[in-house]
């Protein structure tokens, strides 16, 4: 059909049209859309009416109409060109006030839920219109209009930028007069949310210019002042936006702010592309719900304001200064950002420099590669799936904070512990970093880790699966305590260059293996010590690991392979055992609370100081070896105490207590080839064979010859178990 002469155009719910050509809308006109438009060619809104002329009010400039209004449920796709129509010129006044110029109009205006689709086609809104002149000589200007929004989204609604422009209105041009000049107007927003919408966006989204300011033709007067420009995306209750693809870093939005998100909601902003601020902020957030998501490569023109919201560096690598502050991302994401509350780095390589502060309530997420070089202080919480790695600088972790990332190293500078800490993850300390654990506080490693750099304070660390390395220093009055099973892999050492006194400690259930020729060195004072509740294992190799500090065992200790050399006093109640071809080596006192068991073949239990040598000695057998190292000697025998007295000549060198049945037994005397003295069981004690004991003893009665058929069955006999014979009445 041909149609003319009506004022609105209604294209409703379910149906579906396509406007072609060009189609501009008179004064008064409009298109309401309640169904499906298709948009191909150019449809422009309607002017605004100019200001009438007064002669002493000037008339305002009307509204620019609107290029399309989408009713709630509508859709809209643009291919072509789409604009709100222009503000009418504020009408001038000869004695009084000129008239203002009028608003331009929304290019597309979404009601409601809906949804706005621009495939490289343009979408703008109306310029704001001219503000009227003065003509009197003594009367200012008036303002220039405001320019129309590119698109308003006021419902949960969908906008799709696919390749193409929205655009803000620009505002009008101040009036000119011979007195000062009107301001200009402020430009529009390129697209304005008042609903949590979702905005997608890989082509353009452009504030609105400000309107130039009018001109003063008498020389005693100014011209007006430019109009603001209008922002890129302004998000006044939150949604979503996102600028670019991985595959489409060329997207832009840019504005006087280029985005702004108000108080009222939780905006989430992502960015691939570029977000220009041309005032000098290119994002700001207001409420502490918001987030931005920095992709890599991303760029950002102006500074990033964060409203207590939170900051995603998504990729890449670069360095981050200023945490809890104002501060610097440079590297894949290069921006000047302030007034975040929290942080995640989510993936790629990043270091903290400089100064970076993470506050009680504040979160770090981690899930790539965060390196420290500064000064870095943190009271909140880092977690995530990355590692933090402490290489330089120092690190301070204070009361109320909480490290979950999965891998935490310590390869240099200085980490503080200031509250007491559980770290589940992987952890490493390495040669040239320092832990200090304040006085009382308790770090506990429940996951597995490696310690090799300096332990200092006064506090306690507790680890479970750990490897002590070498060069591992447990300094201050620091106590490293094992409650799992532990494995030694270098010479560490127990005490600082301080007077200070450190202390090691197996936990009962718990076990350290020296797996190598290496030991357990002593720092300055010799009061630091080694406790064992658990197990101590000498493994790994044949050579000599040396014990230089003063041990208690109340578990066991074991020399499974090697010299296992006790240097400083050994005392406890616990037992040392001896495998086959291994060597206990005690150069000092042992307490005579300890008992050391021969468990094997040419076991040898070497003595520095034999004289104060203690302890039981357990299953000495024919092939083993008590060693009396640079001691001379010339006979052994048992004494009536069940003690293994050594003499040189007329001198006692040791009185050794065995456990056992030696009555009758000899021992030979040798030289150990290195100016000391070997002594072996030459002939073991003389037992009668069980069976005819119990043949011969029948008489004895019923209860010893089962007490003597219980020997029989691989105990050891003694003379002592034997009862008295009866007397005769």
């Amino acid at each position: 059909m041909t149609v003319s002469g009506f004022g609105t155009y209604q294209l409703d719910a379910g149906t579906s049209w396509t406007l072609t050509g060009t189609n501009a809308l008179a004064a008064g006109q409009s298109v309401t859309v309640a169904g499906a438009l298709a948009n191909t060619g150019a449809l422009t809104g309607a002017a605004g009416a100019a200001g009438a002329y007064g002669q002493f009010y000037g008339g305002a400039g009307g509204h620019g109409g609107d290029g399309v209004d989408l009713a709630a449920g509508a859709v809209l796709t643009n291919t072509g060109a789409t604009r709100g129509g222009a503000g009418g010129v504020g009408g001038a006044a000869y004695i009084d006030s000129p008239g203002v110029g009028g608003t331009g109009g929304v290019g597309v205006a979404l009601a409601g839920a809906g949804a706005v689709t621009n495939t490289g086609g343009t979408i703008s809104g109306g310029a704001g219109g001219v503000g009227g002149g003065a003509a009197a000589a003594y009367h200012d200007s008036s303002a220039g209009g405001s320019g129309g929004a590119g698109v308003t989204l006021a419902g949960v609604a969908t906008l799709t930028n696919t390749g193409g422009t929205i655009a803000g209105g620009a505002g009008g041009k101040g009036g000119s007069g011979y007195t000062n000049g009107g301001n200009g107007g402020a430009g529009a927003a390129g697209v304005l949310a008042t609903a949590a919408a979702t905005i997608s966006n890989t082509g353009a989204i452009l504030g609105g210019a400000g309107g130039a300011g009018g001109t003063a033709s008498g020389s005693r007067y100014h011209g007006g002042a430019a109009g603001a420009a209008g922002d890129g995306v302004v998000l006044m209750v939150g949604g979503s936006l996102v600028n670019g693809s991985k595959t489409t870093t060329t997207a832009l939005i840019s504005g006087l702010v280029g985005v702004y998100a108000g108080p009222s909601g939780a905006a989430k902003v992502t960015n691939f592309g570029t977000i220009a601020g041309t005032g000098g902020v290119a994002v700001q957030f207001k409420s502490a719900s918001d987030k931005l998501i920095a992709e890599s490569g991303s760029t950002w023109i102006g500074s990033v304001q964060g409203g207590g919201g939170t900051l995603d560096l998504a990729g890449g690598s670069g360095t981050v200064t200023g945490l809890g502050a104002s501060g610097t991302v440079s590297g894949a994401e290069a921006m000047s950002f302030s007034g975040f509350g929290s942080y995640t780095f989510g993936k790629g390589t990043w270091t903290l420099a400089g100064t970076n502060t993470l506050a009680a309530g504040a979160a770090l997420t981690d899930n790539a590669k965060l390196t420290n070089t500064g000064a870095l202080t943190v009271a909140g919480g880092v977690g995530g799936t990355g590692s933090l790695a402490i290489s330089g600088g120092t690190a301070a972790i204070d009361a109320g904070a909480k490290i979950s990332v999965a891998t935490w190293s310590l390869t240099g500078g200085t980490t503080s512990l200031n509250e007491s800490l559980t770290f589940k993850g992987a952890f490493s300390e390495t040669a040239g970093a320092t832990l200090t654990v304040a006085t009382g506080d308790k770090f506990t490693l429940s996951g597995a880790s490696s310690l090799g750099g300096l332990i200092n304070g006064a506090g306690t660390v507790t680890a479970a699966n750990a490897t002590l390395d070498k060069g591992l220093v447990i300094g201050g009055t620091d106590v490293l305590t094992i409650t799992g099973a532990a494995t030694q892999t270098g010479t560490i050492t127990i005490g600082d260059a301080t007077a200070n006194a450190a202390k090691l400690s197996i936990a009962k259930g718990a076990s350290l293996s020296i797996n190598g020729a290496f030991g357990i060195a002593e720092g300055t004072a010799t009061t630091s010590s080694l406790t064992v509740a658990g197990t101590l294992i000498k493994s790994g190799a044949t050579g000599r690991s040396v014990i230089a500090l003063a041990t208690t065992d109340t578990g066991l200790i074991k020399v499974a392979t090697g010299t296992l050399d006790f240097a400083a006093a050994l005392t406890g109640t616990g037992a040392l055992k001896i495998a086959a071809g291994a060597v206990l080596e005690a150069d000092s006192t042992v307490a005579k609370t300890l008992t050391v068991n021969f468990n094997g073949a040419t076991v040898t239990l070497a003595l520095k100081a034999p004289s104060t040598f203690a302890a039981t000695i357990a299953g000495f057998a024919p092939t083993d070896t008590i060693d009396l190292l640079k001691i001379a000697a010339t006979g052994a025998s048992i004494n009536a105490k069940d003690q293994l007295v050594i003499v040189n000549g007329g001198a006692t060198v040791a009185k050794l207590r065995l456990t056992g049945t030696y009555t009758g037994a000899t021992f030979t005397i040798g030289a150990d080839g290195h100016g000391g003295t070997d002594v072996t069981l030459a002939t073991a004690a003389v037992v009668p064979p069980p069976h005819a004991l119990i043949a011969a003893m029948a008489a004895l009665g019923s209860g010893a010859g089962a007490m003597l058929a219980t020997v029989a069955h691989g105990e050891t006999w003694r003379p002592a178990l034997l009862a008295p014979r009866a007397q005769p009445a």
